[in-house]
């Protein structure tokens, strides 16, 4: 930190310098996690757009499949009353 932010401690009994370093050394944790947290929760909602633009191609995919096998099927029935 900068003097200037320090100045406000000049004067504090030990134990409050101890207890206010003590403190600061937990928000800066404190932050650290935070960080972490918030690039996990990004690489998730990433990982989740990708999944939710996946599934209309499945769905699509899954679709066609069904009209296919419904023609064959139907094509196969039709020539079989044929034959």
């Amino acid at each position: 930190m900068s003097w200037a932010l320090e100045e406000w401690k000049e004067g504090l009994p030990t134990r409050a310098l101890q207890k206010i370093q003590e403190l600061e050394g937990q928000l800066d944790k404190l932050k650290k996690e935070k960080q972490q947290r918030q690039f996990q929760l990004d690489s998730l909602e990433a990982a989740l757009q990708k999944q939710k633009q996946k599934v209309p191609l499945k769905l699509w995919i899954c679709s066609c499949s069904l009209i296919i096998i419904t023609e064959v099927l139907v094509f196969k029935t039709v020539h079989s009353f044929l034959d």
